[in-house]
């Protein structure tokens, strides 16, 4: 366990640096939360580099464009879910509209890193994770509100869209961290897609 820990300390440390270069110019509210989370071992990063070494990778700092790119989006993501939640304590409209604006500055930066480094095909995975988490966003704040339980009168439809819910906000986040590396490895690896989208999920319900 000690190992893994140590390549995920590796990876967060080496991605820790170029996620710096593209926010230290930020202004303090984009810049905030990907600041706080410097420092520390990041289980997105370990699960890129381990889709990109088992699929034959030979450089793991090849991928640290990717896990810098990841780690930005992993934060816009969170950042408008303050807002769509009303969580942290933002409550005036201005501090609303500067979280909105954040999110959508970081999603940018997570984009312009893979397209800096020549990573463009991965652009694709980087859309298809804003879809789903939005998707699965709308299913939290509008289809399994309490007042809405009515709408699930048998247990098993109810479990069947919660298991929705979890695989769109974290499951396909998680599994794209797996394809990613195997992507860069030149080894795309869909099998392994499904295994992190599983575990997503299941640390989205726990």
């Amino acid at each position: 366990m000690s190992e893994y820990f140590n390549l995920m300390k590796e990876t967060s440390q080496a991605t820790d640096v170029l996620s710096a270069d593209y926010t230290e110019k930020l202004s303090p509210e984009v810049q905030q939360l990907p600041m706080k989370r410097h420092g520390h071992p990041r289980l997105r990063d370990l699960q890129i580099r381990t889709g990109y070494e088992i699929n034959g990778g030979q450089n793991w700092k090849e991928i640290i464009p990717v896990c810098a790119s990841f780690e930005i989006l992993n934060c816009s993501t969170y950042v408008i879910n303050w807002f769509l939640d009303e969580k942290n304590g933002y409550d005036s409209t201005d501090s609303k509209r500067k979280l909105v604006i954040a999110g959508f500055q970081l999603r940018e930066i997570a984009q312009q890193i893979l397209e800096d480094y020549g990573m463009t095909s991965l652009l694709t995975l980087l859309s298809k994770i804003n879809h789903q988490v939005y998707l699965g966003q709308r299913m939290d704040i509008h289809d399994l509100q309490v007042s809405r339980v009515s709408d699930y009168p048998d247990y098993d439809q109810f479990l069947a869209a919660y298991q929705q819910r979890c695989r769109l906000l974290s499951g396909v986040f998680y599994g794209s961290c797996f394809f990613a590396g195997s992507i860069v490895a030149e080894q795309p690896d869909k099998l392994l897609y499904e295994m992190g989208a599983i575990y997503g999920a299941a640390t989205q319900a726990a």
